[in-house]
């Protein structure tokens, strides 16, 4: 087993608890377990606690996440324990799920059923779009930032490209899935080639792989458990699932999977070196495993249960003091202030790269899938009615519309008739005074 001292040398670990207690998110070393930062919130008679999953990096500058109860994102340089001076970044609603692009360039939130795109170099709002018929959960970039994928608490996961979302005014999901029953709990892309693959994990006790660029689904994994996170490492050869009864399942695809830990899970990482995963639990705790031999090489101790927890390409920026952050993020604009297209700083251009990865590189005609047909069947039977659900959520919203333009047009009728009548009301007196002078 490869020393701790020689794995993760390049990378540190960031981590937050549903508490915010002393600070909102720490840094620690993944070699000593020592803290290298805390990030703390300005307001002190506020936690600062993050929301679950909102913990993100702005590149190599910035250290931002979302908090738990009120529309604010908190921002941090990455060297300093102190937020951004004199500046609130203040959003619509409460975000209930967060991503950076990995550029720094944009960073989507989402309120309730609603997906907001910013610019960081100005603020502004560039796109706010409903597609979900129930709020969102997750927001995640692909590797190269070209495109984010949402999954919501109505099973529907949509992936959209940023340069149509920035573009087009008009614009459509680059794929859409609708195989999950219940709460989509966590997305994560992989990182090879033009990551074209697509993992979910879901409420439905069920794990799905997607090709994003032929919008087909290329695998389904069935469990004991409902899921919350998933992981897989960098060459996407190990997929980690983690459940809500605290066991973490790898699936090499070729093997049966193996069995990690004991606490609900609700963060997971892999390495670069893909030979280490992290987990964050609700005990409290963040464990640094050996992916080959199942043992914790490293505990990370919290006052609360944990909300992120993942592996970061250390830098010489989060020791050095000098560090100033490359570029400004500027406060968030709650509407579009101008018409068209807004620019955004970053590489929108990209590849389809479906061809590198297919079908056969993830079937394995030994794996046994007879014992999950019932729960195939049962997952099936929840989708139908899932799906009747967001017909009549979907009907629900056109005949609201027609409502309100049934009001406006009533509006409009009777305003008409207010101004006839007050146009005539003095030529009708008139008249009536000269019919009685006669």
């Amino acid at each position: 087993m490869t020393s701790i001292t020689d794995r993760c040398s390049s990378e540190l670990i960031l981590t937050s608890d549903c508490s915010g207690k002393n600070c909102s998110a720490n840094l620690w070393d993944p070699v000593t377990g020592s803290l290298r930062h805390q990030y703390r919130a300005a307001d002190r008679s506020h936690t600062g606690a993050l929301g679950q999953a909102s913990l993100q990096t702005l590149r190599d500058s910035y250290v931002i996440g979302a908090d738990v109860q009120k529309s604010l994102l908190y921002a941090w340089p990455v060297n300093s324990q102190l937020m951004v001076p004199n500046t609130r970044y203040v959003t619509p609603g409460r975000v209930t799920a967060l991503a950076a692009s990995p550029d720094g360039a944009v960073i989507v939130a989402a309120i309730g059923d609603t997906i907001c795109v910013w610019s960081t170099c100005n603020g502004e709002l560039v796109r706010s779009f409903t597609k979900h018929y129930q709020p969102v959960t997750r927001l995640v970039f692909n590797a190269d930032g070209t495109c984010f994928a949402s999954g919501g608490e109505d099973g529907l996961i949509f992936v959209w490209l940023l340069s149509r979302v920035a573009n087009e005014a008009d614009f459509e999901p680059l794929s859409e899935f609708n195989y999950h029953s219940k709460t989509i709990t966590d997305l994560h892309f992989g990182k090879l080639n033009a990551s074209n693959r697509l993992y979910s994990v879901s409420l439905d006790q069920s794990c799905r792989v997607y090709d994003i660029w032929k919008n087909q689904m290329l695998l389904g994994l069935v469990f004991d458990e409902q899921l919350t996170t998933v992981t897989c490492d960098l060459m996407e050869n190990n997929l980690f699932v983690g459940d809500i009864k605290g066991v973490v399942e790898k699936f090499n695809l070729r093997e049966p999977p193996r069995s990690i830990e004991y606490h609900v899970i609700t963060a997971l990482s892999a390495s670069n070196d893909c030979i280490t995963l992290l987990t964050g639990s609700k005990d409290c705790m963040v464990h640094m495993w050996d992916i080959a031999s199942c043992q914790i090489l490293l505990t990370l101790k919290h006052q609360a249960p944990v909300v992120s927890a993942f592996f970061t390409q250390d830098c010489n920026n989060f020791n050095d003091p000098k560090f100033k952050p490359r570029f400004n993020i500027s406060p968030l604009n709650k509407a579009p202030t101008t018409e068209g297209p807004v620019e955004i700083e970053g590489d929108l251009d990209y590849t389809d790269g479906s061809d590198f990865l297919t079908l056969s590189s993830l079937v394995d005609d030994n794996i046994d899938t007879s014992s999950i047909q019932a729960k195939m069947d049962k997952i099936e039977i929840e989708n139908l009615k899932r799906k009747l659900q967001n017909c009549k959520a979907e009907l629900q919203k056109e005949k609201a519309k027609s409502e309100e333009v049934g009001k406006t047009n009533k509006n409009i009728l009777k305003n008409a008739v207010n101004v006839l009548f007050d146009n005539d009301a003095p030529k009708a007196k008139k008249a009536k005074k000269t019919q009685k002078n006669k």
